[in-house]
C-alpha cells in the first residue's frame, strides 16, 4: 500500500472514531434525558407514598396521644382531665395542620415531577417547560411558607442544611438543560427539605410505634400467657405483636426513599447516566409495603 493510500485509510478511520464519539456522546445525553423521565415517574410514585406515609405517621401519633391521656387520667380530677384533653387536642390539630400543609407540598411536587417527565420527553413543547418552571416556583414558596411551622418543637427552617452548590450537565435536550440551569437548585432545595422531614418525621413513628408495642405486650400479650390456660386467640395475637415487631425495622423505608430522590436528582442534573435510579425505585417499593397492611 502506497502512502497515498495510507493516508487515505487514515483518513477514513479517523472519520469513523469520530462518528463513533459523537453517536456515544449524542447517545448519553439522549439516555440522560430519557433517565429524566424515569426519575419523574419513581418521582410521582414517590409523591404519593410519602402522602400515605404522612397519613400512617399521623395515625401512630394519635395513638401514642391517646395512650399518654389514658396513663394520666387516674392521677386527675374532673377539671385536670379537661384541661389536659383540651391541651393535647390543641397540639394535635396543630400537627394535623402541619401535615396537611406536607401533603399540598407533596401534591405540588408530584405535578411538578409530571411536568418534567413531559420536559424530559421528545415530544416536550413549550407548556412543558412553562409547567415545569411554574411549579418549581409554587414548591419554593410552599417551602418558605413551611420552613416557618415546627416539626418536632423545631421550625423546618432550623432542620434543613446548607445546600450544596449542584453543577448541570449537558443534555441534547435544550429545553431540560435550560430548566435545570435556571431551576436545580430550588428542586435540590426541595428534596434536601423532604429528606429532613421524612428523617425526623420517621424517627419520631418508630420512637411512637415502640411505645404503642411495649404497651399492648404489658396489658395484652403477657397477662393472659401468666394465667393458667391462654385463651385460643392468644396464638395469633402473639404471632400479630412478633410480625409487627419486624415490620417495624423496614419503617426507614420512606427516609431511605427521600434520600434517594436526592441523590438521583443530584447525580442526572450533574449528567450522570444512572444515579442510581434502581435503589430509588427498589426504596419506594419498600415504603408501599410498609404503609401496606403491615403498616397499618
Amino acid at each position: 500500500m502506497n502512502r497515498s493510500s495510507e493516508r487515505r485509510v487514515l483518513c477514513f478511520l479517523n472519520l469513523v472514531v469520530f462518528a463513533l464519539v459523537v453517536a456515544l456522546v449524542s447517545g448519553c445525553g439522549a439516555a440522560r434525558a430519557g433517565r429524566f423521565e424515569a426519575f419523574a415517574a419513581a418521582g410521582m410514585n414517590y409523591a404519593q407514598a410519602r402522602n400515605q406515609f404522612l397519613r400512617h405517621s399521623l395515625d401512630v401519633n394519635i395513638e401514642r396521644d391517646t395512650l399518654e391521656l389514658r396513663k394520666q387520667h387516674g392521677a386527675l380530677d374532673a377539671a385536670g382531665r379537661a384541661r389536659v384533653l383540651t391541651e393535647q387536642d390543641k397540639i394535635v390539630q396543630e400537627r394535623i395542620a402541619i401535615l396537611a400543609d406536607l401533603e399540598r407540598h407533596g401534591a405540588v411536587l408530584n405535578q411538578y415531577f409530571l411536568a418534567l417527565a413531559r420536559l424530559a420527553s421528545t415530544q416536550a413543547d413549550a407548556n412543558a417547560a412553562a409547567a415545569a418552571t411554574r411549579l418549581s416556583g409554587e414548591l419554593g414558596g410552599l417551602t418558605d411558607a413551611l420552613s416557618k411551622k415546627p416539626i418536632g418543637g423545631i421550625p423546618i427552617s432550623e432542620r434543613v442544611g446548607q445546600v450544596t452548590a449542584l453543577a448541570v450537565g449537558g443534555f441534547r435536550n435544550r429545553a431540560l438543560e435550560r430548566h435545570l440551569k435556571e431551576h436545580a437548585r430550588t428542586v435540590q432545595r426541595e428534596l434536601v427539605l423532604e429528606e429532613e422531614l421524612l428523617r425526623v418525621l420517621t424517627d419520631e413513628m418508630i420512637a411512637d410505634r415502640k411505645v404503642l408495642q411495649a404497651n399492648e405486650r404489658r396489658t395484652v400479650l403477657v397477662p393472659p400467657f401468666r394465667g393458667d390456660t391462654p385463651p385460643p386467640e392468644w396464638d395469633a395475637e402473639r404471632k400479630r405483636f412478633l410480625l409487627a415487631e419486624v415490620d417495624l425495622t423496614r419503617a426507614r423505608a420512606a427516609q431511605d426513599a427521600a434520600r434517594h430522590l436526592r441523590m438521583v436528582f443530584e447525580s442526572l442534573a450533574g449528567g450522570a447516566d444512572d444515579g442510581g435510579l434502581a435503589a430509588l425505585q427498589a426504596a419506594i417499593e419498600r415504603v408501599n409495603q410498609f404503609i401496606g397492611p403491615g403498616g397499618k
